[in-house]
């Protein structure tokens, strides 16, 4: 098509080749347009507003139906583009088909938000409430991580077994219990005569102290590239202490001859 056609004028080629067919249609808007589509044709032919600087106002051109088709759908890859850039996963890998299935994984998650955004409008939702790409996205791996995962709560007091296991996976591996004889001291304080006389019951205890106790700063000045630490001498030595007394606290015991003791008991 010549350049110097009127606008609004077009042309259009129909052909067939393995069962389908091709149109090719060309449209003189302020530029020459050209379209190929298996999905329609330039007829039926509809108006556009277009503005003439001769006469200073709008009128009707004539537009093949291929253009505005293109003009009420166009904009969709470009917004899907937008959307994968904002979020993507970040998974590397070198092989070439787990890229394309990342990438399809994306477009299944737009499409669903495009969905559920649609469904909830239906369902007269307001726009402020629906969630973002963003929200959405954590939503459904929330989802995706807890399925097969039971939420049912158990009606009355749970057992014992539960509190134990509930205890294991908060604590880690549960330790050994004592045996019954020291969990139920207070029977054999009772049976030797030492519930009356706390004076006779006493603790022992070990502490670590720290002889030296400078500061673990260094003072320096601003850039400098040597600057000097505390050594393990100078950071002084740590001692055990051994603290013994009795539950009234009346007593306590030091010494070498009361250490022997202790040994002993």
């Amino acid at each position: 098509m010549k350049t110097s056609v009127l606008r609004g004028t077009y042309e259009e080629k129909v052909a067939h080749h393995d069962g389908v067919d091709f149109s090719a249609s060309v449209w003189k808007d302020n530029k020459v347009v050209t379209l190929l589509s298996t999905y329609v044709g330039a007829e039926p032919a509809g108006k556009v507003q277009r503005f003439d600087k001769k006469l200073k106002q709008k009128i009707d051109v004539p537009c093949p139906k291929v253009v505005q088709e293109y003009n009420m759908h166009m904009g969709g890859v470009d917004l899907m583009d937008s959307y994968l850039g904002r979020y993507r996963i970040r998974v590397k890998s070198k092989k070439w088909y787990m890229r394309l299935f990342y990438h399809l994984l994306d477009l299944a998650v737009i499409n669903s938000w495009v969905l559920y955004k649609k469904n909830m409008t239906a369902k007269g939702t307001p726009k402020k409430l629906l969630p973002n790409l963003g929200e959405f996205r954590n939503e459904l791996a929330d989802v995706l991580c807890n399925v097969g995962i039971s939420n049912d709560n158990k009606r009355g007091r749970p057992s014992n077994s539960s509190l134990e296991e509930q205890a294991k996976k908060q604590r880690g591996p549960a330790h050994p219990l004592p045996c019954k004889d020291v969990r139920l001291d207070a029977k054999i304080y009772e049976e030797n005569g030492f519930a009356n006389y706390p004076e006779d019951i006493f603790n022992m205890d070990e502490s670590g102290i720290q002889v030296n106790n400078k500061p673990g700063r260094i003072i320096a000045t601003k850039g400098a590239k040597d600057v000097y630490t505390l050594i393990s001498s100078e950071m002084g030595e740590n001692v055990t202490v051994i603290a013994c007394c009795n539950a009234q606290g009346s007593e306590d015991i030091d010494g070498q001859e009361q250490r022997e003791e202790v040994d002993t008991l």
